[in-house]
């Protein structure tokens, strides 16, 4: 036999169930309406995926790299610079990428410009 107290659990447990229910449907929904404003976003190019926008600056470090490495080239076939100058250059190209090659240099940066 159901006594009152085992009626009254029972009850308030289909309502638990059905707000769980209901709040884990509107969760879904919501992210649902996430993914799709999302999906319209890349769409119209107002968002890039990570992937692309890897590649992207991947290519542009390259090209930039292998343009500062030929610059003290450049500058020695329009001027006429000693070995010493030319050297340095070189040191100064290779120190610089090798700074823009470090997180750090970055992480740098980016406290500067929040304070």
């Amino acid at each position: 036999m159901l006594t009152f107290a085992d009626s009254f659990g029972y009850k308030t447990g289909n309502v638990f169930l059905t707000s769980a229910t209901a709040e884990a449907r509107a969760q879904k929904e919501f992210a649902e309406a996430e993914i799709k404003k999302l999906t319209l976003a890349e769409k119209k190019g107002e968002v890039v995926p990570i992937e692309k926008l890897e590649k992207e600056l991947s290519d542009i470090a390259s090209t930039l790299s292998n343009k500062l490495y030929n610059l003290p080239n450049r500058v020695k076939m329009n001027i006429e610079i000693s070995d010493e100058i030319e050297s340095r250059l070189i040191y100064e190209l290779e120190e610089i990428l090798r700074e823009l090659k470090m997180p750090e240099t970055y992480q740098k940066h980016k406290k500067l410009n929040a304070s």
